[in-house]
């Protein structure tokens, strides 16, 4: 019987890891591997939008291709963009 709750505890702990795994910016992908496309992807918007003024119409039009010509796959960069706007 030990054992029976003993397993349940631990496949309870390794649904938990990979769920937390799975989850960038309070999103939650379907697979790791998209979930580090994501945290890489926060890297790169953080770098683009990094030192700009987005009170600038000039350099929010920079901002703003850059972003497009980043082409980001996973919706964090949407999320963050829009966190942002409200900076």
């Amino acid at each position: 019987m030990y054992k029976f709750f003993l397993r349940k505890g631990i496949e309870k702990l390794l649904i938990k890891f990979d769920l937390d795994a799975r989850t960038v910016a309070g999103i939650e992908y379907k697979t790791r591997e998209e979930a580090e496309l994501a945290r890489e992807e926060i890297i790169i918007f953080n770098k683009i939008i990094e030192n700009k003024s987005l009170h600038s119409e000039d350099e929010a039009i920079e901002v703003q291709k850059s972003i497009k010509n980043a082409n980001f796959k996973t919706k964090v960069a949407d999320l963050k963009l829009v966190t942002t706007q409200h900076v």
